[in-house]
């Protein structure tokens, strides 16, 4: 989860050369100059001591070797930094992870409740080794990793037909070039998208935009849709959130949703960091989990032909059996609470 997030909007390559390749090759680096070179001197000049030493206790090893090379006072001082680094770093990252679990999934969290859970992993760490119980500890640690290792193959398969499908709707989409594209404040003119990026909306404003312009004009789709013969509804969120679905068999239904979204406001000084204001936004939401796009500003007209371009593109790629588009899958993470009346 940690890596995931720090990665984000890296590219498939970016991420595995920086997650697999390069720690595998410093770690090739490491073992094979240090390694070598502690078999040279036990063998040599420390004649088995150092070998010796390290039997009696492994977590000093590294800083026997050090006392047969030269600066030994700087080598151990920087190897201490560095393993301060790794712990502090290492206990940051799980501490993110163990704070969002607990929170629901929620990544803003307070500090005050990350800093508990660092001084909880430092307690508990500091008992067992105080107890004598971490040998018991690694030994179910090692234990447990055995079924979960089914469970990182079967995700492995699964992100293999993830990325399958993404590339099926991009050749779609690139083969029907006649289908017009969808961008955020698509047909407003240069003066309205102006004065939408220089003024932040606030979250009253964005769920009125929703309420007045996106759920009649879902509506009037939703209409229109049914009396061709194509079953469609229109629900809501307690939040908020509204979406268009048009249920279909034997494959993921066509959801249109838009929701209320957040981002911080860019700071262009030192004081406008300080305040953090937030930016919302109407963001897009669709079936086949693709990133949306903010609509915040559109007439009924242009949200109605917006919607009728996802649904074209939608059409397109259920013809697709590469696009993996004809198993059902849990459409979106919209969860509607009520239906629109006569839809």
């Amino acid at each position: 989860m940690f890596i995931a997030r720090i990665s984000r909007g890296r590219t498939v390559r970016e991420f595995v050369t920086a997650v697999l390749f390069i720690p595998a090759g410093f770690t090739f680096f490491w073992m094979t100059v240090f390694g070598n070179t502690a078999i040279f001197v036990d063998t040599g000049i420390a004649a088995g001591e150092l070998g010796a030493e390290v039997a009696r206790d492994v977590s000093v090893g590294l800083f026997q070797f050090f006392t047969y090379l030269p600066f030994t006072g700087l080598t151990s001082t920087l190897a201490v930094a560095l393993v301060a680094i790794f712990f502090v770093t290492s206990s940051d990252s799980g501490s993110l992870v163990i704070d969002t679990i607990a929170a629901g999934g929620e990544t803003e969290t307070t500090t005050l409740q990350r800093v508990f859970w660092c001084a909880l992993e430092g307690l508990v760490a500091a008992s067992l080794l105080l107890a004598g119980g971490l040998g018991a500890l690694q030994s179910a640690t090692i234990a447990s990793a055995l079924p979960f290792t089914f469970v990182m193959l079967a995700l492995v398969w699964a992100l293999y037909v993830g990325m399958r499908a993404d590339l099926a709707q991009r050749e779609a989409h690139a083969a029907v070039p006649q289908v017009a594209p969808a961008y955020p404040a698509s047909g407003l003119t240069w003066q309205r998208r102006l004065g939408l990026m220089l003024h932040a909306p606030s979250e009253k404003e964005t769920l009125a935009f929703i309420q007045k312009d996106v759920k009649p004009a879902l509506e009037q789709v939703a209409r229109e849709l049914t009396e061709r013969g194509r079953e469609a509804f229109v629900e809501e969120e307690e939040s908020g959130a509204i979406a268009l679905t048009s249920p279909a068999e034997d494959m993921r239904n066509f959801v249109y949703g838009v929701a209320p979204a957040s981002q911080k406001l860019p700071a262009f000084s030192a004081f406008d960091a300080a305040r953090s204001g937030l930016r919302y936004e109407a963001r897009t939401q669709f079936s086949s989990g693709s990133k949306g796009y903010d609509i915040m500003g559109m007439t009924r007209d242009q949200i109605i032909h917006d919607v009728l371009i996802q649904y074209e593109r939608y059409l397109l790629l259920v013809q697709s059996t590469a696009s993996d588009w004809s198993r059902r899958r849990p459409s979106m993470t919209f969860r509607p609470r009520r239906k629109s009346k006569g839809f």
